[in-house]
């Protein structure tokens, strides 16, 4: 067979039924095929695309398949958005899984900001993106390493100096996979309480069992720290398992005291029936169910101090109580506090005032 074909102006979601964009793609150019479907599939593929668009910006490039009998595919494509670039060479094995060939991707970024703003962000994202992955074997179930450095992000009045990822994956359908993420210097607006030294996450296992870690570091000095396991869903593009381990040190003092299922898919993140140790207080029955445009939690506090004042030997307000909210087209919301012990007061220690909360 062989064909040559023009486009002009297709929207890639038009043939994949994909709902509109808020800045849909645009292919224009040519392309041209040739090749034989038996005995064995082996066919070349081009494509020429020129005065495209993608993400609502200018994009151009090339792309060239051959399709070999033995099942490989050899790949040379260069693609251009704005000063962005994406290239990927190499050959990806048939079914031998040959590790010797691979095929080799690379982003560039210099400004993330002239790809558009992500994710319905309200604020262009700014920042430099280094990426590099190289797939090897099986094209299929291909070993996978990559790697992404990011700097100088500013998102707002918010900046991260520096975020890296790791990623190795030895391939197959339960291969071994280890991956890392690390974030350096944080700033939010409101200060060093919400702002982050340092935080990791990690995660090592298999596809379908997987164990997390996370820690952080705020610049007031404050950690936390989760430990996580669980197994991948079958059927769907969701992990479940249980949060191990839970830890926020001064001033919050709070612990995990027993282990909680946890669910996270890409429209669904669920925690819960879960319990903490706040300072010598309790919150159980704590539930935490995120979807798209609803959010759901509830719980119950216990024996909960609150101090009114930097001087430690001052009685402290205990209360007791409980919550509920369900935000989705409506709001419906309900929260029920009890005092234990302690008082609300005013004015500085030496004419303090309280107000005799009952």
């Amino acid at each position: 067979f062989a064909f040559t074909c023009t486009v002009s102006s297709l929207d890639p979601a038009l043939l994949l039924r994909a709902p509109a964009a808020q800045s849909p793609t645009r292919l224009s150019g040519q392309m041209q095929a040739q090749g034989e479907l038996r005995p064995r599939v082996q066919a070349q593929v081009r494509l020429n695309l020129t005065d495209s668009t993608a993400l609502g910006r200018p994009m151009q490039g090339q792309v060239q398949l051959d399709f070999r009998p033995d099942d490989s595919v050899r790949i040379d494509a260069a693609l251009g958005l704005r000063r962005a670039t994406l290239t990927a060479r190499g050959t990806l094995s048939g079914v031998s899984g040959d590790a010797t060939q691979a095929i080799v991707l690379t982003l560039d970024a210099p400004d993330l900001a002239e790809l558009g703003t992500p994710l319905e962000l309200s604020a262009p994202l700014h920042g430099t993106l280094k990426a590099r992955a190289k797939s090897s074997g099986a094209w299929r179930t291909p070993a996978i390493e990559a790697s992404v450095d990011m700097e100088a992000l500013r998102l707002g009045e918010q900046s991260i100096k520096s975020i890296a990822a790791r990623l190795n994956y030895s391939g197959g359908t339960e291969g071994m996979l280890a991956f890392k993420v690390e974030a350096q210097e944080h700033q939010h607006p409101r200060g060093a309480a919400f702002s982050l030294t340092r935080a990791t996450l990690s995660a090592q296992g298999t596809l379908p069992a997987l164990h997390v870690e996370a820690t952080g570091t705020t610049r007031s000095g404050a950690t936390l720290a989760l430990r996580a396991s669980g197994q991948r869903v079958a059927g769907q593009s969701a992990w479940q398992g249980s949060l191990d381990a839970l830890s926020v040190d001064s001033p919050l003092e709070a612990q995990l005291i027993a282990p909680a299922p946890v669910l996270l898919a890409l429209d669904h993140f669920a925690v819960g029936p879960l319990a903490l140790k706040v300072h010598d207080g309790r919150v159980s029955d704590v539930l935490i169910d995120i979807r798209p445009h609803q959010l759901e939690t509830r719980g119950r506090f216990d024996a909960l101090s609150i101090p009114m004042s930097g001087n430690n030997d001052e009685p402290r307000l205990t209360l007791r109580g409980q919550w509920s909210l369900r935000a989705a087209e409506a709001l419906d919301a309900a929260l029920h506090v009890e005092r234990i012990s302690g008082d609300v007061h005013s004015g500085p220690s030496t004419r303090r005032v309280h107000m005799g909360l009952s």
